[in-house]
């Protein structure tokens, strides 16, 4: 917390005028030590502080001090000892302002999308980091008539799994398919549907793959152990004894894009078909919370400011196809320039932004 105040008195009259402002800075640096000041021109040392927002400047002893923003020109003078001098600087007008105008997510559309922005060490790639989802199968066994050597194939994060019925002990196992591996189910010839789903289930469910449940009847429900885009649940034999479906195609979690040479990655968590409100907010958290940026969202548009003063590279968009554009451009904080008419001991504190 930065509190700052000025006081003028004109001790004959008692007219005074004060002023006092507090803010919460951006910052945890703050600066204050005491300088000597020569008839050479130099420039003020911010020590820590990355943005300062208020010097002030007091005159401890010798000669008086002179203070300017180019080198050159000197309009402001520290003429005796215990003279000071506050200077607020122009913060919010030398920092680079963004506008993003955020859509929506259709079906994991944005996954993995980005766009750049700039802080003060280099190149911010605000990616969009969505949670997949696996593959859900339905298997409905239809018959154990000659059941046996019978199969369905699902997909794991590997390749194909040929699940296949082998009866009293006594079966041929089918052809192991390419890249994948065969799933053995053991049943008895004189065993129900219902008493085959059982067994399908506890076989498919003990595989590390897959969750298996069964509705008792005759009807198995198989999720794929983790989230990733595969191929549908397939029988060879027209439904005659296993009848397949897909209730849920599967998706990849979202891959994160190149990091920017230099810079870094910045995710934002949204869901699958987020509104463009929605993805904005979200948008605006995740920029609010990372030091270098501020940003306040109105519906689908999200304000981003940097903290910190200084030119950036534009804003630009990577693979959203979105409209975002720089509102306002950052520029350097000014220089302050210090020279005494012979020899000086000053006091400088800066407070940050």
């Amino acid at each position: 917390m930065i509190q700052t105040q000025a006081i003028l008195v004109h001790l004959d009259s008692g007219l005074n005028a004060s002023s006092a402002y507090q803010y919460t800075a951006f910052e945890d640096a703050f600066t204050s030590s005491a300088i000597t000041v020569t008839t050479v021109d130099e420039t003020l040392s911010l020590g820590d502080v990355v943005t300062p927002r208020t010097i002030e400047l007091k005159l401890i002893s010798g000669d008086p001090v002179r203070v300017g923003l180019d080198g050159s020109t000197y309009p402001f003078r520290l003429r005796e000892a215990g003279e000071s001098a506050l200077i607020p600087l122009d913060v919010d007008g030398l920092r680079e302002i963004s506008s993003i105008t955020a859509g929506a997510d259709t079906s994991y559309s944005l996954s993995g999308d980005y766009f750049d922005l700039t802080d003060r060490t280099g190149t911010v790639r605000v990616w969009f980091n969505m949670t997949g989802k696996p593959e859900i199968s339905e298997v409905q066994i239809v018959t154990v008539a000659a059941i046996s050597d019978k199969y369905f194939d699902l997909t794991d994060s590997s390749g194909t799994v040929r699940v296949w019925c082998d009866v009293d002990a006594a079966g041929t196992p089918p052809a192991t398919p390419g890249g994948g591996r065969l799933l053995e189910v053991d049943i008895l010839s004189t065993d129900t549907v219902a008493q085959a789903l059982d067994k399908f289930q506890a076989a498919i469910d003990a595989d590390a793959q897959f969750i298996c449940t069964d509705d008792g009847v005759d009807t198995l429900t198989i999720t794929d152990a983790a989230n990733g885009t595969r191929a549908d649940v397939a029988e060879p034999d027209t439904a005659t004894y296993f009848s397949v479906s897909v209730t849920q195609q599967g998706v990849a979690n979202s891959s994160a894009p190149a990091t920017p040479g230099g810079g870094r990655l910045l995710p934002v968590v949204i869901d699958e078909n987020a509104t463009a409100p929605t993805v904005a907010t979200a948008l605006q958290t995740a920029l609010d919370a990372d030091d270098e940026f501020t940003a306040t969202v109105a519906t689908a548009t999200v304000t981003v400011t940097d903290q910190h003063t200084g030119t950036r590279t534009n804003i630009a968009d990577g693979t959203t196809g979105w409209t975002m554009s720089a509102t306002q451009q950052g520029a350097a904080s000014p220089v302050i320039h210090l020279k005494s008419t012979g020899t000086s001991q000053a006091l400088v504190a800066i407070a940050p932004n």
